[in-house]
């Protein structure tokens, strides 16, 4: 059994964004996600014996999907400010990618959050218990600009080691059909 994902890898453009954002922040005691790492989850980790399956599933998005663009608002603690747990950046969720959410849960309705509202964000740091007490003093400035269009879902193993999660892509799809030229 593998532990799974389904989720969109953030672009190269936005990873190097952040991580230039980040560079004023690294002394908080938070475990910073690498940048490699970063995406946008669409369903949550579980585990999984059949791996070829879980891939034709992924498979049936090929083509089905309209481009759109995601972007990202605010980074602040999350998901309960008052108790964080992440330091995230979230957005104005599209109704495509809501759409493409709800496709994606028809394929994997086993696995899907059924029910719970779905948040645009993505986990830039991971902050313990213990020190999330004191990160409430902590606000961090967004800079203009981090957006991306959506490329490629990903089906992702994840691997979790001492240091955290380490990510590997097991299958992606560029289900996307290009936008019509502007002449």
């Amino acid at each position: 059994m593998r532990r799974v994902f389904v989720g969109i890898p953030l672009s190269d453009e936005l990873r190097i964004e952040i991580s230039y954002w980040r560079r004023p922040y690294e002394c908080l005691p938070v475990r910073w996600i690498d940048e490699r790492n970063l995406h946008i989850t669409l369903v949550p980790p579980w585990y999984e014996g059949n791996i070829a399956g879980a891939t034709m599933k992924l498979e049936r998005l090929r083509g089905a999907i309209r481009p759109f663009d995601v972007n990202f608002e605010a980074v602040s603690w999350g998901p309960d400010p008052r108790r964080p747990r992440l330091v995230w950046a979230t957005g104005s969720t599209p109704p495509e990618l809501i759409s493409l959410k709800r496709r994606v849960d028809e394929l994997y309705p086993e696995h899907a959050e059924l029910g719970r509202p779905f948040t645009l964000h993505t986990t830039l740091a991971r902050v313990s218990e213990e020190e999330s007490r004191f990160m409430l003093r902590q606000a961090f400035q967004m800079p203009r600009g981090w957006n991306m269009a959506v490329q490629l879902i990903v089906l992702y193993e994840s691997k979790l080691l001492r240091d955290g999660a380490e990510y590997e892509i097991l299958a992606e799809v560029r289900p996307l059909a290009r936008r019509p030229e502007v002449a």
